[in-house]
């Protein structure tokens, strides 16, 4: 009887570690996001962005970008530093320009 129950300890803990591994990387997108200055037509890239993070976008000169959105996930623009406040939805696979005051972010997935 130990023993079952010990071998079903073990086989329960394998498959939450599992469970566990696979809903932590869930959130991470694949593929590339672009985005591009148009006053200085610098082109950025972030490749397989994690979903749980802001990303906070150079801005050398401009105020408006060029953005193109390669990864599986949808990505939120946002005209702040921080990913907060109302954003832009840009669909995977598809791009659109966005106007800021200078400052923007992304995150993907929320």
């Amino acid at each position: 009887m130990k023993r079952t129950l010990y071998a079903l300890g073990v086989g329960a803990s394998a498959t939450l570690l599992s469970i566990s591994v696979a809903a932590g990387t869930a959130s991470a997108a694949t593929g590339t996001f672009t985005y591009t200055e148009f006053g200085t037509g610098k082109v950025f890239t972030l490749t397989d962005p994690n979903g749980n993070d802001c990303f906070k976008l150079p801005n050398d000169s401009s105020e408006t970008y060029d953005i193109v959105n390669n990864t599986d996930k949808k990505a939120w623009v946002y005209q702040n530093n921080d990913c907060s406040g109302s954003g832009l939805l840009v669909d995977p696979g598809t791009g659109d320009g966005f106007g800021s005051d200078g400052t923007a972010s992304v995150t993907f997935a929320r």
